[in-house]
């Protein structure tokens, strides 16, 4: 995988993307938004991510800076924030793009996307990041996939351990590479 040019960083009010981001912060309070866009041989991308973290526990530190972070992510936020970090919740869909989404993954706005949405807390409880990953799908795989137990990549044919693996982010079945 490559990575495209697209990393780009900006400060926003914390409820600025909804009730989603207003989760991992007070709405009057500032977030740093990172977003990274990821990229197959030939440029094509697959993989648009973006995440958003409070400023205050940003400040100073490379999440808060435009700079490419090789490492993975809660690694990252556990070193660079200072705090030791859990993944709280993770919510696994498939829908169409969003504006922004369509835009930075090449897609037409009827394209089916499967969506990440996680939350990592600190030791405390305290959220300390919000983050939506988004890949685009292989055409003909656009069927929402179940989210019950049992379910996951019941409509696709895929086992449940297999389904599980690629709803946790692994490379394979249904993603584009």
């Amino acid at each position: 995988m490559a990575h495209l040019g697209g990393l780009s960083m900006l400060q926003l009010p914390g409820g600025a993307d909804g009730p989603r981001t207003s989760r991992i912060t007070d709405p009057s309070r500032q977030v740093i938004v990172r977003r990274r866009l990821v990229a197959a041989p030939g440029n094509t991308p697959v993989q648009f991510r973006v995440s958003y973290v409070p400023a205050e526990l940003a400040e100073g530190t490379p999440v808060a800076q435009s700079a490419a972070i090789p490492d993975a992510w809660p690694a990252a936020l556990t070193t660079y924030l200072g705090r030791q970090v859990r993944l709280a919740s993770s919510q696994v869909t498939a829908r169409h793009p969003n504006h922004e989404e369509a835009v930075a993954l090449a897609l037409p706005s009827d394209a089916a996307v499967l969506v990440r949405e996680d939350i990592y807390q600190d030791r405390r409880g305290s959220p300390v990041d919000f983050t939506r990953t988004v890949w685009r799908l292989r055409a003909g795989l656009s069927t929402v996939i179940g989210t019950g137990p049992g379910r996951a990549g019941q409509d696709l044919g895929l086992s449940e351990e297999r389904a599980e693996h690629v709803l946790a982010g692994g490379a394979g079945f249904g993603l584009e590479a």
